[in-house]
């Protein structure tokens, strides 16, 4: 079964922008099919993260941090000696993402677990930033890593409005509550203001993936939240290796 999720005015996304799609007057994505359980192979836990991010549940789909956290402990109480997040994600929303990566790697952290991200073969964005939570990313030679930013979509009908001859009047308590609605003219200052909240978030970005993989923000940020395949992400800094899933697992078992 497949959903689509509208995504609101003014939504802030951490999510790689060809996923997101125009029909009309709205915005969407698709959710896709439900992620499967956890599974483990010897003293390895997988744990796989699919489709879209939300911040809470989707039951058409897709995946949410509230899903992620409950199956990283899940994982965290088993007997499993490494966590392998199995990412193939195009990422999805800011909100939620920050306490996310947190909670996954102090789980890991006070179990003793160590945690591995597989790119599978996308981790974009917000999926990108969740890898970033792992000691480790490793990923295939045909994977893609990155979109490293944040995204965030302003749409007016007045314009549309007026030549149908329709009048909207927006009453509100300040200037700015207005700034997104959908049947307000879009100002400069409105902008301005969307502008240097995407800013925000895109700084806590480049700061929480710096520092997993060690890397100077303002050098992430010079990426211009661009993708990079395989071998150019391990060059770039982004993974550590590429490599196929049969042998991390096999490595991570100690069969190499």
């Amino acid at each position: 079964m497949t959903e689509r999720r509208t995504i609101r005015a003014g939504e802030l996304l951490a999510i790689a922008p060809g996923y997101v799609h125009q029909l009309g007057a709205d915005m969407w994505w698709d959710n896709g099919p439900p992620v499967p359980a956890n599974e483990t192979i010897g003293p390895v836990t997988v744990v796989c993260v699919r489709g879209v991010l939300d911040h809470h549940t989707c039951n058409g789909g897709g995946d949410s941090y509230d899903d992620l956290i409950k199956r990283i402990t899940d994982a965290c109480d088993g007997d499993s000696r490494y966590i392998v997040l199995r990412v193939d994600s195009p990422g999805g929303v800011v909100s939620g993402l920050n306490e996310c990566s947190d909670e996954i790697r102090r789980c890991a952290k006070e179990r003793g677990k160590k945690l591995v991200a597989y790119i599978d073969e996308m981790a974009t964005s917000a999926a990108y930033a969740l890898s970033c939570a792992c000691s480790e990313i490793i990923c295939p030679k045909a994977a893609i890593l990155g979109s490293i930013g944040v995204i965030s979509s302003m749409v007016s009908y007045a314009a549309m409005n007026e030549a149908r001859g329709i009048q909207v009047i927006t009453v509100t308590s300040g200037e700015c509550k207005a700034d997104g609605h959908p049947d307000a003219p879009i100002t400069d200052a409105a902008v301005k203001r969307e502008r240097a909240r995407v800013e925000k978030f895109a700084k806590q970005f480049f700061k929480l993936a710096g520092k997993s993989r060690g890397l100077d923000p303002e050098d992430l940020r010079s990426y211009q939240a661009g993708l990079f395949v395989g071998g150019d992400a391990v060059r770039a800094g982004l993974a550590d290796a590429v490599m196929g899933w049969r042998e991390l697992v096999d490595t991570l078992s100690g069969a190499f």
